[in-house]
């Protein structure tokens, strides 16, 4: 494994019903290497027709994927969770070059997304219903679940695997479709995911990436009529946005928004543990400063 300078990665594209797919407007932006702002490839730039095709594919998607047996989920995530042990160092080099990220926690986010698609794949067998007894003699009430349809994943840059792995294979152990928007930030990993799943035998159109501004094509994604749920992790000004167009259209929603790692120290702690322990929380890696405002990566 080399890390010592970025390699270099092909041109982008959207990954959209088990493909690559190269943007409707035909336009590109640079994802470019913190550590000197050098780009690193080239990846589409999405368009709110992007976003409508990711959406219907996932919706005629999950026509059928809803009625695969758990076995067939179980087996797609265990295989994800083998070839992301396999592609280790391939995924830790990205998370270096991509996003600046420190090789112990690039290794941390790969061996956590490992548990996740493991985990997710056991959860295929888990979800039950329940009997309900009824005042009506002879007779009792049953509930069950059933998956609800196109999920929308909007991932943050700073930890782009755990949260990519997780918000997709969760709702997809559960047979449902994913469309997930990744954080501008980080195109590579989140093609790089896309072609893992397909790899490990995820029929086409479960699970869809496209890459872009969120300012552009957030609310395209997050108000589609087939979108029946939006899950996402990011700032709370973003979130609070999010929350809102989801309560007017009347669509399900997790929020995971930005904080700084909070903590109590009981009075009886030992300092020299505690400290330590709260500046890592806080300060894992810091971003570089330099940073140049979304807007001005963008293709107008």
């Amino acid at each position: 494994m080399s890390t010592s300078a970025a390699q270099s990665y092909d041109s982008i594209e959207h990954w959209i019903d088990g493909k690559s797919t190269p943007p409707e407007g035909g336009k590109y932006f640079p994802s470019l290497n913190p550590l000197d702002d050098a780009v690193l490839t080239d990846a589409a730039a999405g368009s709110v027709e992007d976003i409508n095709k990711a959406v219907e594919n996932a919706h005629a998607a999950f026509a059928t994927f809803r009625n695969t047996l758990p076995k067939e989920r179980e087996r797609i995530l265990c295989k994800a969770a083998e070839l992301l042990e396999r592609d280790r160092d391939d995924f830790v080099n990205i998370l270096v070059d991509e996003i600046g990220s420190p090789i112990r926690k690039a290794g941390f986010e790969v061996e956590k997304g490992i548990a996740f698609l493991r985990a997710a794949a056991g959860m295929t067998r888990q979800v039950t219903g329940k009997t309900i007894p009824s005042d009506a003699p002879g007779k009792f009430s049953m509930s069950i679940r059933s998956p609800i349809g196109v999920i929308a994943a909007i991932t943050p840059f700073n930890v782009p695997l755990i949260k990519g792995v997780r918000l997709s294979c969760n709702p997809i152990a559960l047979g449902n479709t994913v469309v997930m928007m990744p954080s501008e930030e980080a195109p590579i990993l989140a093609n790089r995911l896309a072609k893992l799943y397909s790899e490990a035998g995820l029929p086409e159109g479960v699970f869809n990436v496209v890459s872009g501004n969120g300012y552009e094509i957030g609310d395209a994604l997050t108000t589609h009529t087939h979108v029946k749920m939006v899950t996402f992790t990011g700032s709370c000004r973003v979130g609070l946005h999010i929350r809102e167009l989801c309560g007017k259209h009347g669509k399900r929603m997790t929020l995971e928004l930005g904080g700084k790692s909070p903590l109590v120290v009981m009075p009886d702690a030992k300092l020299e543990a505690a400290i330590p322990s709260a500046v890592h929380s806080i300060f894992m890696y810091k971003y570089r400063k330099n940073k140049r405002p979304v807007e001005s990566r963008f293709p107008h």
